[in-house]
């Protein structure tokens, strides 16, 4: 079940980089209002770590309004280092802010084979 839910994430970050562009670092913040980490309490903070792989993506057909055409026969990616950051739900309790869930996935010397693999309505 972890093994699934791992390889959901990836496909997931692997549509994103196919978006915006692949090997690029890019922090993600949602909610919060301008509190440094030292002043934030994390409630329930997942690291995960992707090395030293290669994962195929093969006859994958993503389908949804507002998306770009894009398809690819095949082609091979490799990301060195990537770090994500998914800043979690983030409540202010009687001027105590808690950040619940923030997920940080950093990806190292990860290839990447897409094969049969289209974006687009």
């Amino acid at each position: 079940m972890v093994l699934a839910s791992k390889r959901t994430l990836m496909i997931t970050v692997i549509v994103g980089l196919l978006l915006v562009g692949a090997g690029s670092t890019a922090t993600l913040a949602a909610g919060g209002g301008g509190e440094s980490d030292a002043d934030v309490t994390e409630i329930g903070s997942q690291d995960i770590a992707i090395t030293d792989t290669t994962l195929s993506i093969t006859d994958v057909h993503v389908t949804g309004d507002g998306l770009p055409s894009e398809s690819i026969d095949e082609r091979r990616y490799t990301i060195d280092d990537a770090t994500f950051t998914l800043r979690g739900l983030t409540v202010t309790y009687q001027g105590q802010t808690y950040e619940i869930c923030r997920i940080t996935l950093t990806i190292d010397d990860v290839g990447i084979v897409l094969q049969d693999v289209s974006i687009g309505n």
